[in-house]
């Protein structure tokens, strides 16, 4: 069987062969950085929501 150089191309990994691996790992740290901001967001939202109801506080 005739071997060309796509085949081992491919044999080997294509274009990166570390890029499938690692995709997993870059989703897992981008859904934690988007959760940190969605958390910093709400716990400012509240804070300033409170600090909002301490106007009629009195």
């Amino acid at each position: 069987m005739d071997r060309d150089l796509v085949h081992y191309f491919h044999d080997f990994g294509d274009d990166g062969a570390n890029s499938h691996q690692s995709y997993w790992l870059r989703k897992i740290i981008f859904k934690t950085l988007l959760w940190i901001v969605f958390l910093i967001f709400a716990c400012w939202f509240a804070y300033e929501s409170y600090l909002g109801l301490l106007i009629y506080d009195g």
